[in-house]
């Protein structure tokens, strides 16, 4: 629970906790797949269009399981 309440905190403002940029979520090894994906979404919902959160973004969704 406390992980996941940890993820949440960053979905409400990614930009806070990764300085740098999207990238950095790719590099975080305490996310999951689905995890990177939900933060880089919420990302991408607060600061639309922007090109390094849209190659982020589509970079998680390839190493996501298929199902």
């Amino acid at each position: 629970m406390a992980r996941r309440a940890f993820v949440d905190s960053i979905i409400e403002d990614p930009a806070k906790t990764f300085t740098h940029g999207p990238t950095d979520v790719l590099r975080d090894r305490r996310f999951t797949p689905q995890d990177r994906v939900d933060i880089l979404e919420a990302w991408d919902r607060k600061d639309p269009g922007i090109e390094s959160i849209i190659l982020a973004l589509s970079e998680a969704r390839e190493k996501l399981p298929k199902e």
